[in-house]
């Protein structure tokens, strides 16, 4: 046996090899998936390219810091950018300072030119916000923020509901529970999504750049809790390369990941049959109201990750946790059916045949049944 140790050992070694040049691809593809790309150029009043700008993005809330020194052609980039507020600064000698507040969304990718002054470099020139163009690829899409998220109605809490306010979208599923088909209170009820009168099941999920959705038949696999939600954007028809899972479609869903203050919050949402209507088929069959009881509950907390005397860097490593419960009491009612008899069970259904009631042309017996 020792004689094969070291060919175990390559053996070991190539493995591991093909393992990360496989991982390594679906690793970038899923990363573009859930961050933005923000590029431009560097020019002076008159249109002349700036080469050798530095250019600065910067988030205090997700302690992130890059510079790029504009090229001969005066560009910039900045790739793998998680969604959220940046600050923009650049400069060159000569110049004043540019500084302005940008915001990008998951899976955009923004372009931005910046345009400097003549000036002293001590002095800083603030832009507002501005509307970043992408002008590099097709992606269509709405953004739903946190602030969205967070302060209009939801149903179930379930963050998917949002993707309605697409005027293309509708949901077939809503149709089932109309004809009594379904209840529609599952998580996965919600992913029954029609895009432009298009076939359900083509929408592709992804949450955090990883694929969410069953093989089998298109539903979403896991529902984040929309305390757990940063954003999420609804791309359809016409997308690039890395999102290449979907005819047409894509929900992108990006969780928190923390910042570098703590914050936190705990909730509960409650509804109580006590509280509701008895429905209208109910009531017109003297049926008595059920008590539905559904409580859904819980907390979350985010921040930096700090470690007395051990670990203090608070504005480069963060943590983010959520936990939340459910109780649900839904009982059904439903009109009266029968079962069936013994000889049914057997496959003796002589007993529907019923009386004779008469003879068909052919003189054969005709039964009531």
């Amino acid at each position: 046996m020792p004689k094969f140790r070291g060919l175990s050992l390559r053996l070991s070694v190539a493995v591991a090899a093909v393992a990360i040049s496989i991982a390594v691809p679906v690793a970038q593809a899923q990363t573009a998936a859930s961050t933005a790309i923000f590029s431009g150029l560097v020019s002076d009043s008159s249109g002349a390219r700036v080469t050798g700008a530095t250019v600065t993005i910067s988030s205090l809330e997700k302690g992130i810091t890059r510079t790029f020194k504009t090229d001969a052609e005066g560009n910039f980039s900045f790739a793998l950018l998680p969604p959220g507020g940046y600050t923009v600064t650049a400069g060159a000698s000569g110049f004043k300072t540019f500084k302005q507040d940008i915001t990008l969304e998951v899976g955009q990718s923004a372009t931005q030119t910046i345009m400097l002054t003549i000036g002293s470099e001590t002095q800083i020139e603030v832009t507002a916000e501005a509307p970043l163009l992408q002008t590099d690829n097709a992606n269509l899409g709405a953004e739903v923020s946190t602030k969205m998220v967070t302060e209009m109605p939801l149903n179930l809490r379930n963050v998917f509901n949002f993707v309605q306010l697409n005027s293309s979208v509708s949901n077939s599923q809503r149709q089932l529970i109309e004809s009594g088909g379904a209840q529609g209170t599952a998580d996965q009820d919600v992913s029954f999504f029609n895009f432009g009168g298009g076939y359900f099941g083509t929408t592709a999920f992804l949450l955090d750049g990883a694929w969410d959705a069953i093989g089998t038949w298109g539903g979403v696999i896991y529902v984040p809790s929309p305390d757990n939600v940063q954003e999420f954007k609804v791309q359809q028809h016409s997308f690039t390369s890395q999102y290449g899972w979907s005819t047409g479609n894509v929900i992108n869903v990006v969780t928190k990941s923390g910042g570098s203050q703590l914050h936190g919050d705990m909730y509960e949402y409650l509804r109580n049959g006590k509280l509701d209507a008895n429905s209208f088929f109910n009531g017109i069959n003297n049926t008595p109201k059920p008590n539905s009881h559904r409580n859904q509950f819980g907390f979350s907390v985010g921040g930096p990750v700090y470690i007395p005397g051990l670990y203090k860097q608070r504005d480069k490593t963060f943590f983010f946790f959520n936990y939340e419960g459910h109780r649900e009491n839904d009982p059904l009612t439903a009109p009266l059916s029968t079962t069936p008899i013994g000889a049914f069970r057997t496959g003796d259904f002589q007993a529907l045949l019923g009386s004779n009631i008469g003879t068909d042309a052919l003189c054969r017996p005709v039964l009531a049944g």
